[in-house]
């Protein structure tokens, strides 16, 4: 399974709250392949978030533009081949998660060691190593708040 493209669409074209938005999208168990609102849709969408088979026919084309953004193409064709929309947004869910906290370390000035393509790796003065993988839905952030106090920060997904 290949989520690598799914990862820099995300750091590229979402803002902190569409993350969110995506984020509650897929927790509420709408967000779906077969939507203007989908992974590509969501950056440009101009009206609240639809679910599966919701298309706007009246208004700007939001979906046909989030294809042009960078990474959108390889993203949509990642997320279309992770399976049904349920099994999507298990695996989208800890990528968000993983997207957001990369951005508060960020935010508060913490070492981020990785690439978009490791969603979470563990931050110390070892050599990084990965800590999440799709097929254990789950996620843990580890951060050095100090030498003798590291943060964990741990999210699972199970849908």
């Amino acid at each position: 399974m290949n989520i690598e493209n799914i990862s820099r669409f995300l750091e590229t074209n979402y803002n902190d709250e569409q993350l969110a938005a995506l984020l509650a999208h897929a927790e509420n168990g709408r967000l779906s392949y077969n939507s203007c609102c989908c992974l590509v849709g969501i950056p440009l969408a101009t009206h609240a978030l639809r679910g599966e088979n919701e298309y706007d026919f009246d208004g700007e084309p939001h979906l046909e533009r989030g294809r042009e953004l960078p990474w959108a193409k390889e993203a949509e064709s990642e997320f279309a081949l992770l399976g049904p929309d349920r099994t999507r947004r298990r695996i989208l869910m800890p990528l968000v998660l993983a997207e957001m906290e990369r951005r508060e370390r960020k935010k508060a000035g913490d070492r981020v060691i990785g690439k978009p393509t490791d969603p979470a790796v563990e931050i110390s003065n070892q050599s990084p190593r990965r800590i999440w993988s799709p097929e254990e839905s789950s996620v843990s952030v580890v951060g050095l708040g100090s030498p003798d106090h590291p943060i964990i920060r741990s999210f699972s997904s199970h849908y």
